[in-house]
């Protein structure tokens, strides 16, 4: 005999370890000892942001499920596979500074790691072992056409348990596994989920005429001699493991007992199996545990009385009873990073009384069981109800958001969630399952923070992202926090300083009807500032002098100077009433608001062409404490902005919110925006510091009750009565909001009933920070570039950040 014969006698076969034989259908897998299998993946549920009595809920809802299925022949594997991901979303900018942002943001996911988790849950009809029924062994002996009965009864049996568990499981997104069509070709997405359990690496797997059990090894384990380390070879390369066991069960289960592994920064396999016994058999096994713990004379009364417990619970149909086992493989790139994450898993399962350990020599069985099916190979399995299976296998997960087909396609940008997993954020709530591009869902989006916990910076960095979509974007600022960020972009700012000159004259328009009709709604506005109310017979005469103004006179004489003259009557018969001429003096040259709206020419020009992009801001920090200045000055900008509503994507965003919202023309203009902006392709943002304000003004529940995405960032002086009755969260939602540092630069995303904590990390990006996080020394700095170095962002943007970092040396 050869060297090379010798070796190959001695090497034993991956397939000699693997149960699986062929699909029986595009869904359901044969495996030996005439077992059947399905295999559905579970998207979870997020549990963050609930409390433990509706944690508990969620499992009674999954336990109804699982208790109608059949006990006995039923066995369940659910898998959690956490895995490194790099899956940041390519975009493209026409802007330079949000190209460049897009990369930097990018470097950071590459330096700290995405992780995600795959949740899978394995269903298995198998024949039932019992000495009683005796259907195993009637099985051995059996002839073809007995077995191709039993094929087809285990193929509707399973067939009905999967149709229940996914109906049980609609909020937890669940997708059955089967054969897929790609370039047309078919493949099994189930055997691809079973060949990762067994490479530790994704690859396609086409249905071909072997069996399953040939065609699935891509890797040969190797297992240390003393069982504490394995490796996985594979031609590409190989990876080291280690596993552990469930060994020591607590005293009591609770919903999610396991979660804590969701967050953990290592990649793993987390493999829990339940075989399930007829209620015969398990009746008989709690029977002899009882008699056992009281022919012994243990002292354990509890443990007497939760075992008679159980036994009415069985008695009663109310729980079930089986085999379970859990192991839990980590890989690394060392054997010491293997065994630091194995103890530092093992530690922080402890903190909920769960014993995990080394599986050492069994380490080849541990390995052997985590495949679906290979019930004879799992180390000690341990009999638990239904209930603690749930409880340890409670499909939670992080949300991921919706990285495609929204209705302007790819998602805005990714955050990070708290336990390192992606999350695609979009302004736009969209079914999750469906491609939606081009339709015209709700995309309002309230942002609530208070000073230092990062709002301008988030709003900042949504603004820019969102330049993939070709957006317009109009910002109504305040204290010029998004000046320089918008100059950055290409677009224009307006500083509207109290006093000056603003160089706006709305009667210089386009005299189309709906302009007209606007001037003629601005001048009864102006006029009745002061409280007097306008007759009949008054807006008569302002929409005659309107007509007049803009049929008869010039353009560059169209002025509110020109239209009071105009109006009759300058001096009033009644000295009990002051005539329109009168009311309209103060804000015409000469008189105290004559900057506002009398000035020479219109100089607000939102034209743009395709050299420059439809970004806007407004600074009206000087007018938001006036209230005769502020309510005509945002009923006109409100006026010119809604003209760039043409069926174009755009972001309507207004920070501190508050002050205009003070004005009632303000408050009607944004309700009717709120419900009607998303026919027009539109997204309106608002944002506030002072979450009361939104709450307490006559249109709040309105525009709360529009909005698609809440925003929430860190308020430790969080009013429960605001967040809870105003916002519509619960009370665990409102609980971790309070939990969220204010430096830690998370905060919460609610859609509908979906909330995750979202993590918006910067670090790698100092350059673009002093870009979104502005002021106004800064607004002057950036200004002194533009002087020195020209528009283009290109050119003096290295200026303006090479100044900033000088003054703050």
């Amino acid at each position: 005999m050869t060297a090379a014969t010798a070796l190959a006698v001695d090497e034993r076969l991956v397939s000699r370890y693997l149960p699986y034989s062929h699909h029986v259908t595009d869904r359901i897998i044969a495996c030996d000892n005439h077992e059947y299998m399905a295999v559905i993946k579970v998207a979870g549920r997020a549990p963050d942001a609930y409390g433990q009595a509706e944690l508990k809920d969620w499992i009674e809802a999954l336990h109804n499920v699982l208790r109608g299925l059949p006990m006995g022949s039923l066995g369940l594997y659910s898998h959690i596979i956490r895995r490194r991901v790099t899956e940041y979303p390519d975009s493209t900018f026409a802007q330079p500074f949000a190209t460049r942002f897009d990369a930097a943001y990018r470097a950071t996911f590459d330096t700290s790691g995405l992780m995600v988790n795959d949740l899978y849950l394995s269903v298995l009809i198998h024949p039932v072992a019992d000495p009683v029924l005796g259907t195993f062994a009637s099985l051995e002996k059996a002839d073809a056409k007995r077995l191709a009965h039993w094929q087809d009864e285990s193929i509707e049996r399973l067939d009905s348990a999967v149709r229940a568990l996914t109906a049980g499981l609609y909020r937890y997104d669940p997708q059955i596994l089967g054969i897929v069509n790609r370039r047309g070709l078919a493949f099994s997405e189930t055997a691809e989920f079973l060949g990762f359990l067994l490479s530790g690496t994704h690859r396609p797997v086409p249905i071909s005429r072997e069996r399953l059990r040939e065609t699935l090894p891509q890797a040969r384990p190797i297992f240390g001699r003393h069982g504490e380390l394995g490796e996985l070879r594979t031609v590409a390369g190989s990876r080291l493991f280690g596993m552990m066991e469930l060994r020591d069960y607590p005293e009591a289960t609770k919903p999610g007992h396991l979660d804590r592994l969701l967050g953990l920064p290592h990649e793993f396999v987390l493999t829990q199996s339940w075989g399930s016994h007829t209620g015969a058999a398990a009746k008989k096994l709690v029977k002899k545990h009882h008699k056992l713990l009281v022919d012994s004379g243990d002292d354990s009364v509890s443990q007497v009385t939760q075992l008679a417990e159980v036994m009415d619970d069985l008695t009663s149909a109310r729980l079930g009873l089986g085999d379970h086992h859990a192991t839990l493989l980590v890989y690394g790139i060392s054997a010491d990073s293997v065994r630091q994450a194995l103890a530092h898993t093992a530690t922080a399962l402890a903190e909920d009384a769960v014993g995990f350990r080394p599986l050492d020599r069994a380490l080849e069985a541990g390995f052997w069981a985590q495949l679906p099916g290979n019930w004879h190979w799992r180390p000690r399995p341990v009999p638990v109800t239904s209930l603690n299976f749930l409880c340890f296998s409670s499909l939670h997960n992080q949300l991921t958001g919706k990285p495609a087909g929204n209705p302007w396609g790819p998602a805005v940008t990714m955050l990070k969630t708290q336990t390192g997993s992606p999350f695609f954020f979009n302004f736009h709530a969209s079914t999750e399952d469906l491609d939606e591009t081009g339709k015209r869902r709700p995309g309002n989006t309230l942002i609530i923070g208070m000073t230092g916990t990062g709002k301008t910076v988030l709003q900042g960095m949504l603004l820019t992202q969102a330049q993939k979509f070709g957006a317009a974007c109009v910002v109504w600022d305040k204290d010029q926090g998004m000046q320089v960020l918008i100059m950055a972009l290409g677009g224009r700012y307006f500083n509207i300083r109290l006093g000056e000159p603003t160089g706006w004259n709305p009667f210089q328009m386009e005299p189309t009807k709906g302009n007209v009709a606007f001037m003629v709604r601005l001048v009864i506005y102006l006029a009745e500032r002061q409280g007097e109310a306008v007759t009949t017979r008054q807006r008569a005469d302002i929409t005659q002098a309107v007509q007049q103004l803009t049929t008869l006179i010039d353009r560059p004489a169209r002025t509110l100077s020109t239209l009071n003259t105009l109006l009759p009557n300058p001096y009033s018969e009644d000295d009990t009433r002051s005539t329109i001429h009168a009311r309209l003096a103060p804000w015409c040259q000469g008189g105290e608001y004559g900057w506002v709206f009398d000035n020479p020419t219109d100089d607000l020009n939102l034209q743009t062409g395709s050299a420059r992009p439809a970004l806007f801001g407004f600074d009206l920090t000087e007018l938001l404490d006036d209230d005769e200045v502020r309510g005509a000055a945002t009923l006109y900008l409100k006026h010119r902005v809604d003209a760039l509503h043409d069926g174009r994507r755009i972001i309507n965003l207004y920070d501190e919110c508050q002050h205009p919202l003070k004005d009632a023309h303000f408050q009607e203009s944004m309700q009717d925006a709120a419900r009607t902006i998303r026919k027009k392709n539109g997204v309106l943002a608002l944002a506030t510091q002072e979450p009361g304000a939104i709450i307490d003004n006559p249109v709040g529940a309105s525009l709360v009750q529009q909005t698609a995405t809440l925003i929430l960032l860190p308020n430790p002086k969080a009013r429960a009565r605001d967040y809870i009755e105003g916002f519509g969260l619960t009370v665990a939602e409102f609980e971790l909001l309070q939990s969220l540092g204010e430096a830690s630069r998370k905060f919460l995303v609610k859609q509908g009933a979906s909330v995750t904590v979202a993590q918006l990390d910067l670090s790698g990006c100092e350059d673009e920070l002093l870009v979104f996080s502005g002021s106004p020394d800064m607004a002057d700095i950036a200004e002194q570039a533009v002087a020195q170095a020209g528009t283009n962002p290109a050119a003096w943007l290295p200026v303006y950040l090479n100044a900033i970092k000088q003054a703050r040396q």
